[in-house]
């Protein structure tokens, strides 16, 4: 398992040196910085004191990978499972889509109180 894992590093590695030249090739660029900005996140210790600036920086790196994603999407016929598979970038963990339902969860407890 640990030489797939590295072969598919490599390969992301290699992918990065090229433009991307279509809309999956756009998704497939966010889906890498996407996993960067885990990986970058990954290594500063709970303990720091920048933890927390950290964490606020990946998310945000993640909400904009998320938005371009969609744009992407919404302006070309691709499909965002085509560069980016749901194992890359699960609509579930979709920032945008959950902060919508929080509003609307809010929203539904306000009328109903």
């Amino acid at each position: 398992m640990r030489v797939l894992t590295e072969k598919l590093d490599e390969i992301e590695i290699a992918a990065s040196a090229f433009p991307a030249t279509s809309a999956t090739g756009a998704m497939f660029h966010l889906c890498l910085i996407k996993d960067a900005a885990d990986l970058l996140s990954s290594w500063v210790p709970e303990e720091s004191e920048r933890k927390s600036e950290c964490d606020k920086a990946e998310t945000a790196i993640k909400r904009m990978c998320y938005s371009i994603r969609d744009f992407i999407v919404s302006i070309t016929d691709a499909s965002p499972d085509d560069g980016c598979g749901e194992y890359f970038m699960s609509e579930k963990y979709n920032p945008h889509r959950l902060s919508a339902e929080a509003i609307a969860h809010k929203d539904d407890a306000d009328a109903s109180a």
